[in-house]
Formats: C-alpha cells, structure tokens, sequence
C-alpha cells in the first residue's frame, strides 16, 4: 500500500551566534506553536542509566525533517494529505475562511514544489468539498466539521437553494480556479480514506444512513501520478 505523507513544519535547536543565518527550518519553526507537543512528549524518558539522552522535542522535530525531505524525494510516489482546523474555503458563508493561512501555506509548498493531493479540513460544521485547479493540478479540499456537534445551515428561506458546481473563486493573479462540487448541511456525517498504489479516494458517508449502508453520499478520486481528479 502506499504511503500516506502528513506534512509538518519542523526546526533545528542550534542556537546561531551574532549574524549566524537563518535557515529554512527556523523560519518555519515561527509557523508552529510547539508547547502543545512538547507536553505531549513530556513523559517520555530514557532509561536511567547510560548516556544522557536527547529532548524528546528535538528527536520529533528530527523524524519529521526525515519525513518531510523523503517527501520532495523524486521516488516518493504516495499520497501526501494536509489536514489543518479551518478551511481554506467556504460557500454559503465565510465561516472559518482564512485566506491568511491559505496564503502562508501557499508559500511553504511553493518553496519546497511539493502541493498535497487533498487538503481536509473542519470548523464550520457542515461537509463541503472543492476542487482548486493550481496549474496541471487538481486538489480536493473537504471540510468534514459535521462530526456531532451542532450542524450549521447555508442557505436560508431568503437565499434559497446553494446550487453545484458554483465557482466561488475565479482564476487571477495571485488566486487560483475554486469551485464548490458538493455540500450536506442536514446530516452528521464522517469521511473514509483509502488509498492505493495509484490512487486516492476521499468518502463521505452521512451517519444517518446507518452501519448497514455501504455506498458514499459523495467521493472524490485523486490521480497520484498525475495530481488531477480520476
């Protein structure tokens, strides 16, 4: 099966002299707030005898170096999915919508030409699914909020019906071609992954429909090799 890659930004612990350079993995370590996974790690010890053993921190921050350059490796093949709270895009309200993170973002995978194969997101509480065009690529974006704790509505007696596919954001200098393929405001509801060799399949299925039922309300397919929707 292949492999799915989790992207996190990750920075050295050396501490430069006066004037030292900064590299890139302390730019990012601006972008991540590390306190919560270093209490995470906090209750990880060493046995007590022998050498004295690395932070905790520092050996995490280490794999996830590893991880991140097999990623930009010209043979890693597998999928590569960002997961983040709030969405980088929203239709029917702009609940959650931050285009400030969606600009950082932007930046971190154009330095390092590598863009996931879908992006999953959360915090308004509905599904929502898009499908941004960057280039040749094709990139789902879902967010799956609706998960059991309150369900917010998108459209209203005013508004009416929200039809798809609805472009929400139109190809321009310094934005990208963003359309809203499919929604469920009504229904609690999960996603089911699987992944293969070759491709990615995003599944979403309302808890209404019960244990018993099999196929997804809505399902995305992502080509690995090629980046665009199957």
């Amino acid at each position: 099966m292949a492999r799915v890659g989790v992207h996190y930004g990750a920075a050295s612990d050396r501490s430069g002299g006066a004037g030292a350079a900064s590299s890139t993995l302390d730019q990012l370590a601006t972008l991540i707030d590390w306190a919560p996974v270093e209490a995470r790690l906090k209750d990880v010890y060493a046995a007590a005898k022998g050498e004295p053993a690395w932070p905790p921190l520092s050996l995490f921050k280490a794999l996830l170096i590893a991880v991140w350059h097999d990623l930009k490796a010209e043979s890693y093949a597998g999928a590569l999915v960002l997961a983040h709270h709030h969405p980088a895009y929203t239709a029917g309200s702009k609940h959650g919508w931050s285009t400030a993170m969606r600009k950082e973002i932007n930046a971190i995978f154009d330095e390092a030409n590598v863009w996931p194969h879908a992006v999953l997101s959360a915090h308004a509480h509905y599904y929502q699914r898009f499908t941004r065009t960057r280039g040749d690529k094709q990139i789902p974006y879902l967010i799956a909020g609706n998960g059991g704790h309150g369900l917010g509505k998108l459209t209203t007696k005013k508004s009416g019906a929200l039809r798809v596919p609805n472009e929400i954001e139109a190809a321009a200098a310094g934005a990208d071609r963003a359309v809203l393929e499919n929604y469920d405001d009504q229904h609690y509801g999960y996603l089911r992954i699987v992944v293969d060799a070759s491709q990615l399949r995003i599944q979403y299925h309302p808890a209404s429909d019960g244990a018993g039922a099999k196929p997804p309300d809505d399902i995305v397919i992502v080509d690995l090799a090629r980046h665009r929707l199957a």
